[in-house]
């Protein structure tokens, strides 16, 4: 997960999702191999998990949450392209 230790604890934004002025959106995701809870952002066609953003001098970090709470969370591990949404409506609604 790819991180940027610049930031004191002050400067950071904790949030759980996020939409900012550029059309980003930071959404909760957990890391496949050690579960770690960061945000799935992209650039262009490509997507990666980070621990924090910094966009315009703020820092957004993932919001704490009781690890129990964390633990019984369902969160996406990757991205998946959908023709509709409909289509990902449907395969919600199979599981």
């Amino acid at each position: 997960m790819a991180t940027n230790n610049r930031s004191t604890t002050a400067d950071l934004i904790p949030t759980a999702c996020e939409v900012l002025p550029n059309g980003m959106i930071l959404d909760l995701v957990r890391e496949e191999g050690n579960g770690e809870v960061g945000f799935l952002t992209q650039d262009g066609d490509r997507y990666r998990i980070v621990s924090r953003f910094e966009y315009e001098g703020k820092t957004y970090v993932p919001a704490a949450a009781d690890p129990t709470i964390l633990s019984a969370l369902r969160l996406p591990t990757r991205a998946a392209s959908y023709t509709s949404t409909r289509e990902l409506f449907n395969e919600i609604s199979k599981l």
